[in-house]
């Protein structure tokens, strides 16, 4: 039989709960370097460090940021990964990343609508 553990949401995911003084000043430069140039050239960035553990702190700092960035939030995407293998020659080690920075999407009146529909099901649920 199987063992089933309730995992209540913590609300907002992704961020790491840093401030902007937590975030290094190279990282700062890194994402708008990076979101100016693949919005002049769209595409996808590739970064690598010398351990994993360097890697996770650098994209949880860069997902903070384009999260808190002064100027405006920003969308981070980190690419499904397609670790090296033998069958996979090209792929990333566990120390690469590759990512895009972009605009945040705005929301369309589509969006809106079916946003709202979806809170009046909730609250009816709710009554």
């Amino acid at each position: 039989m199987a063992n089933l553990t309730f995992v209540p949401d913590s609300g907002k995911t992704g961020t790491t709960r840093l401030t902007l003084d937590q975030i290094s000043d190279e990282v700062k430069t890194d994402v708008e370097e990076v979101y100016k140039a693949l919005k002049a050239n769209p595409g996808r960035m590739r970064v690598s460090f010398p351990s994993v553990g360097e890697l996770n702190a650098y994209e949880a700092q860069m997902k903070a940021y384009c999260e808190l960035r002064p100027s405006g939030p920003l969308a981070y995407r980190k690419s499904p990964s397609r670790k090296l293998s033998p069958t996979n020659p090209n792929g990333l080690k566990d120390t690469e990343m590759e990512f895009r920075i972009s605009d945040v999407p705005a929301a369309n009146a589509d969006t809106v609508a079916i946003n709202g529909a979806v809170a009046d099901v909730k609250a009816a649920a709710k009554k």
